[in-house]
């Protein structure tokens, strides 16, 4: 079956790249040399470009690899592009799947690690037509070359490939001095440019924060102008870049950015109404966002429900510290907050049930909030207390009064995570709960204390051992 798209990897640059009507840049080639380190490649990723090659495809490191290595961090994934088809790449990998609707990508697993590789791509012919209202980007299943790929993608910093073989970065957009500038900027027209993918706005507010990156002008204006697009994208991309934003190690920066630019009023507009002239919310928002920022800084990842219990429930809290009389009021204007939002992006069955247990256990780990009949062993077993006792030690630097309950719960939560030894009644006890072990009933003479494996019972109708057949 042949592949969707147009193979001009030998054809000469196309009209529209070079002429006066190019609505994004013009590309220019500059090869500068750069050795990495070895060590900071990832193997895996530079065996997939070695064999791609070997295979008589152009392969190059791309995107944001080039770009975290150039600054000096440590990239969380190695993307690859190539002239090879989807098609092609499963032929070289048989641990590859082909994913993908609005463009098809080959994701090369090796163990737990995804490397994605990508077929060089080009514009689509409307992409060009600036007249047109409409320019949101539905479709992009166009092969193309280099120079085409690099122009097509969002931010000049990452544009840039990184040859394997000759060691050099090729940079057709400007990107290199953008990157040592530390500046975002569209590639092109940031007007066309977001009006095709809004959701090139979050990216930039994430990148800004993570990176520590300046906006250039232009590009910032143009984000504010077209905010409201957002809503116009699919929300399973939106809610996974809204994940990465708050699990970037960048929360405070990303939400402040996110305020100033009318970004939260699209995505939040139930927050957004309430931090209206009120620093008192604000400063307990921004604790609990710090707390995430830590959890990061620690090497760990916030689940889905953590980062968003983060938000909502400082603003739903308010001014004033909640009393366990006020807390079923609480619960009910949070849940009017989750009711909007949830559905308006599509978030999970599973991530929405686990917000509310984590929102719903923070009753119970405050004083006096454990009910008769609920142990703290109950509590601590439950499998929202993890992230729970999370957004609990972030609430509680905001409330001195409740440091001896975050220790004591903590204590607790490590007494789980780390098996002590056994006691006597635990190692007598049989596999179902019961007392096992040597002079008890049902297990006499047994040498591990084990109970007797059952007889397997003889279907009816079953040959006996006699020949005969049973009736």
């Amino acid at each position: 079956m042949p592949d969707n798209g147009w193979d001009r990897a030998d054809d000469p640059l196309p009209a529209y790249l070079t002429g006066k009507n190019y609505p994004f840049v013009t590309p220019v080639r500059r090869e500068i040399p750069r050795v990495f380190p070895r060590d900071s490649l990832d193997e895996d990723a530079v065996r997939t470009v070695q064999r791609l090659a070997r295979h008589g495809h152009l392969a190059y490191f791309v995107g944001g690899c080039v770009r975290d290595l150039l600054v000096q961090r440590k990239p969380k994934d190695f993307d690859v592009v190539t002239t090879a088809r989807p098609r092609q790449v499963k032929k070289l990998f048989r641990n590859c799947w082909i994913i993908g609707r609005r463009f098809k990508l080959a994701h090369v697993n090796v163990g737990s690690k995804t490397i994605e590789v990508s077929t060089f791509r080009a514009f689509l012919p409307e992409t060009f037509d600036q007249d047109r209202d409409d320019l949101l980007i539905r479709r992009d299943n166009l092969f193309g070359t280099p120079e085409e790929d690099a122009c097509r993608r969002d931010f000049t910093i990452n544009g840039l490939f990184y040859d394997l073989h000759c060691q050099v970065i090729l940079d057709h957009v400007g990107g290199m001095e953008d990157v040592e500038n530390r500046i975002i900027r569209t590639i092109g027209d940031p007007e066309i440019r977001f009006r095709e993918d809004p959701v090139r706005i979050l990216r930039a507010i994430k990148f800004a924060s993570r990176l520590t990156f300046a906006i250039e002008p232009s590009t910032y204006e143009a984000m504010v102008r077209h905010a409201s697009d957002i809503q116009r994208c699919a929300a399973p991309r939106v809610l996974e870049e809204i994940f990465r934003i708050f699990r970037g190690g960048a929360a405070v920066k990303a939400f402040r950015l996110m305020r100033r630019s009318d970004v939260l009023r699209v995505l939040f507009p139930e927050i957004d109404a309430r931090l209206e002239d009120d620093p008192v919310v604000l400063e307990r928002l921004g604790r609990h966002l710090e707390a995430l920022d830590a959890l990061v800084a620690r090497g760990q990842e916030p689940s889905a429900a953590l980062c968003l219990a983060s938000l909502f429930l400082p603003v739903a809290e308010g001014r004033e510290r909640v009393e366990p009389s006020r807390w079923d009021q609480l619960t009910d204007e949070l849940e009017d907050m989750l009711y909007a939002f949830c559905p308006r992006w599509n978030v999970s069955r599973r991530d929405a049930g686990r917000l509310r247990d984590i929102i719903a256990l923070q009753r119970r780990l405050r004083p006096a909030g454990i009910k008769r009949r609920q142990t703290r062993a109950s509590i601590v077993r439950h499998p929202g207390f993890p992230d729970a006792i999370e957004l609990f030690r972030a609430t509680a630097e905001g409330e001195p009064s409740f440091t001896e309950d975050v220790e004591m719960w903590e204590q607790l939560l490590r007494e789980r995570q780390e098996p002590g030894p056994r006691s006597r009644s635990q190692t007598l006890a049989g596999p179902n709960g019961d007392a096992g072990g040597e002079g008890l009933e049902g297990n006499q003479g047994h040498p591990s204390g084990r109970s007797r494996p059952r007889r397997r019972r003889r279907r009816r109708g079953s040959r006996s051992r006699g020949g005969r057949t049973s009736s």
